[in-house]
């Protein structure tokens, strides 16, 4: 979990507490990016909550966008490096795949302050165009992610719905992005169980029958 930033202490930092300060930086950016947007945020607001002087942030940041991208970088290298590592410990070929969502979660209760910046950031890149590239870099980490997660599934005959593994890693890609948006923005628990279920059954069919997920609980087919 995301440490919070040091007690105030102004002026520019000494350079061996250098990588430290830049870490405070980029936890205070993310809690106000999460929060008040792209717009919203000032890095006034930024510098006060890291606890230095606003030139002391342009030492580490040339401006917002620069900073805003840092923070993006930063957040989704470590999230999606957790659930890879997750998954990779959870079992093999498909049985990564159905226990997917439970290691989202997990993650996502783990690195709060990220998971709560990132479905954001398609909003703000479409806001602002000086930030769009950053769709592109988000769909091409993910998938990239996503590839080590599902290719052992896919190489196993685990996914014979797919003949490519392109199109199964866009398919496992869909249904993930689409089902964190949703779980995102949704306010009513109960819409966001339903969607989580309905989530859980379309990852388990792009399995085969073999591993299947009843009432939240991984069994084999035929199970009594």
């Amino acid at each position: 979990m995301s440490r919070a930033p040091r007690a105030p202490r102004l002026g520019r930092p000494p350079a061996a507490d250098s990588a430290a300060r830049r870490h405070d930086i980029l936890i205070a950016a993310r809690r106000r990016f999460a929060t008040q947007g792209y717009a919203g945020t000032t890095l006034s607001a930024v510098a006060k909550d890291a606890g230095i002087t606003l030139g002391a942030i342009y030492h580490y940041f040339e401006d917002k966008t620069a900073l805003y991208e840092a923070v993006f970088d930063a957040s989704l290298e470590i999230v999606w490096n957790r659930i890879e590592d997750r998954a990779a410990r959870s079992g093999r070929g498909g049985a990564r795949l159905v226990a997917l969502l439970d290691i989202i979660e997990r993650v996502g209760a783990e690195l709060a302050d990220e998971t709560r910046f990132l479905p954001t950031v398609p909003l703000d890149t479409v806001r602002h165009p000086e930030l769009r590239h950053l769709l592109d870099k988000r769909a091409e980490i993910q998938e990239r992610q996503l590839r080590r997660i599902v290719a052992p599934a896919f190489d196993a005959g685990e996914m014979p719905a797919f003949t490519d593994l392109n199109a199964a890693v866009a398919a496992v890609q869909i249904l993930i992005i689409g089902w964190g948006l949703e779980n995102h923005y949704l306010a009513d628990p109960r819409s966001a169980g339903s969607i989580r279920q309905a989530a859980q059954v379309l990852l388990s069919q792009l399995v085969k029958p073999g591993l299947r997920v009843v009432d939240g609980k991984r069994s084999e087919a035929g199970a009594g």
